[in-house]
């Protein structure tokens, strides 16, 4: 769930305006001012991809748990609690409640870096789960295409100079990380350590 949040910090950055510019549209920079400022550009652009990455999963979540019978929703909610708990807990619910904790539990479950429970996954693949995540995943392949494209876009924009200092540095470390990451979970881990390097940290 580590990720989530810190994909939720950004995507709080953005709804307030933080983090809104695409960088695709710089120039290039030529000061270490205008170096910085480029490469903030660049970073909002990947915070904001971050973003619609979410949102997407975030519909399909509430696309697959709308589908989803009452029974098989309580059972999502509650399948580890107690008998008395869980029929105590279910006569409280309005579906509307369960599709909210139905909701979270997808999101739970599509995030790369969290556990997934097998038997959940049996009971949500005859509501069209397999295919879900398959769009989900791949929209996680594109997601880190798109990103590391940007970063080498930016970086073939440095002069051999610029390149040569601490900020190009990292970009490239954080670029080669997240691209030699063998699987999508591999990927994502560094994703989220480049997002805390510079949302937490003020990485250079």
């Amino acid at each position: 769930m580590t990720g989530v949040c810190i994909k939720y910090l950004a995507a709080l950055l953005l709804v307030v305006g933080i983090v809104c510019i695409n960088a695709d549209d710089t120039e290039n920079p030529e000061t270490d001012a205008d170096i910085f400022a480029s490469r903030d550009r660049l970073l909002n652009s990947i915070y904001n991809e971050d973003f619609t990455l979410n949102v997407y999963v975030l519909k399909r979540s509430e696309e697959l748990c709308n589908k989803i019978s009452d029974d098989d929703l309580n059972t999502l909610a509650y399948k580890n609690k107690t008998s008395e708990a869980s029929d105590e807990s279910e006569a409280l619910d309005t579906r509307e409640t369960l599709l909210r904790k139905c909701v979270r539990r997808l999101m739970a479950r599509f995030d790369l870096t969290g556990n997934h429970n097998d038997r959940e996954d049996l009971l949500l693949l005859k509501y069209g789960f397999e295919d879900i995540g398959k769009d989900v995943y791949r929209k996680y392949e594109e997601f880190f295409e798109v990103i590391l494209r940007r970063i080498d876009k930016y970086l073939k924009r440095l002069t051999p100079e610029q390149q040569s200092k601490q900020m190009a540095q990292n970009l490239k470390g954080w670029s080669s990380k997240i691209r030699d990451a063998s699987t999508l979970a591999g990927k994502e881990m560094e994703f989220l350590s480049f997002m805390r390097f510079y949302l937490f940290k003020e990485g250079v």
